[in-house]
């Protein structure tokens, strides 16, 4: 038997916008809800509904669906929806975490496609001290620019197309830390081709304490390089964090 419910959520500092809408679980893997939210961007109410639906067709097999129709007080602006559907897969191998395929297309025709695939391997099994592990995530995206009229017709131009391909990897365990702090190192590596053409390198360490009474430490070492912002200089940065409860 499904179940119906009710919502809403009021605007706050992070999220000036306030929502309310319905849910409706089947109980048999499909969970859909539709809700509209008020914001006023600019002095400039608005209102956008939004539909979403997400389906379990398998244990292993998902799909997940958003749609954002046109603002209701709108006075001009696109045509369209924007649409937003993401497949995961579980694949049965043991190290890989998850496969996953999105497609998204804009109100203005634009629209896109990424595939993910996540995996990890324990190279270092529990013995004292903390398990040696990798955990890597591969990604494809190729965007098409919005349509524009081109003569007589409306097509997409493809000077405005891009696609980027990346891969971050991160190692935790390296160092033989003991509870209750972690470390971890972090690799990424991007390039983006077409319309936007870039080589991102990145190369991060963390350390978080957990001390008694005292809350989360945390530190960060970074070193990034960017070849569209600046020239393919280096640029390194250095973060302490802490958070606690009161």
């Amino acid at each position: 038997m499904a179940e119906v419910a009710s919502f809403v959520e009021s605007a706050t500092v992070q999220k000036p916008r306030t929502r309310a809408g319905i849910s409706v679980d089947a109980a048999d893997g499909i969970l859909l809800k539709a809700d509209i939210s008020v914001q006023a961007p600019d002095h400039s109410t608005q209102l956008v509904p939004h539909v979403s639906s997400s389906v379990v067709l398998t244990n292993r097999l998902g799909l997940d669906t958003k749609v954002e129709l046109p603002d209701w007080n709108a006075q001009a602006g696109p045509a369209g929806a924007k649409v937003d559907t993401t497949v995961h897969f579980q694949p049965s191998a043991a190290f890989a975490d998850r496969l996953e395929g999105r497609f998204w297309r804009s109100p203005g025709g634009q629209t896109g496609q990424l595939v993910q695939l996540g995996f990890h391997n324990k190279v270092r099994p529990t013995g004292g001290v903390a398990p040696l592990m990798i955990r890597s995530r591969a990604t494809f995206e190729a965007s098409t620019g919005p349509i524009s009229a081109i003569g007589d017709a409306a097509a997409t131009d493809p000077r405005l197309d891009t696609r980027r391909m990346g891969l971050e990897t991160e190692l935790t365990g390296i160092l033989p830390n003991l509870p209750p702090s972690r470390s971890a190192v972090r690799v990424k590596l991007e390039r983006s081709a077409g319309a936007r053409v870039a080589t991102t390198q990145s190369v991060g360490y963390t350390q978080n304490w957990a001390v008694r009474y005292f809350g989360r430490f945390g530190m960060n070492v970074k070193m990034l390089r960017d070849s569209i912002d600046t020239a393919n200089e280096l640029q390194p940065s250095f973060k302490l964090t802490w958070s606690g409860e009161f």
